[in-house]
């Protein structure tokens, strides 16, 4: 009987061994698979990361040639106004001579 016992001891003892080996293995997965977890997502943010910086400067781009393009037409019309009124203004100066010299010569 004292044998049966001691068998069942060292069974007991081999399955408590087995046991913790297990527990210290799944415990090393876990940490190793929190590592690959974090990795992926240190890789995942740093991609999400670079396509919005890019998407950033793609549309500062786009605003930049926006607004040079806005800037083309502002400037051109102010031309357009310009070389109006100074049209405008030679007319009414040559109106305004016209005037006086019919007003000399009454």
């Amino acid at each position: 009987m004292l044998e049966v016992l001691k068998a069942i001891k060292e069974k007991h003892e081999e399955a408590r061994k087995i046991l913790e080996e297990a527990r210290s293995k799944a415990a090393r997965i876990e940490e190793e698979t929190e590592q690959e977890a974090m990795q992926s997502y240190e890789e995942a943010y740093k991609i999400t990361l670079d396509q919005a910086e890019q998407e950033a400067e793609d549309l500062e781009k786009m605003l930049a040639k926006k607004t040079e393009a806005q800037i083309i037409e502002i400037q051109s019309k102010a031309e357009e106004e310009a070389k109006t009124i100074d049209e405008k203004a030679k007319q009414n100066i040559e109106k305004a001579v016209e005037m006086a010299l019919n007003m000399i010569l009454q």
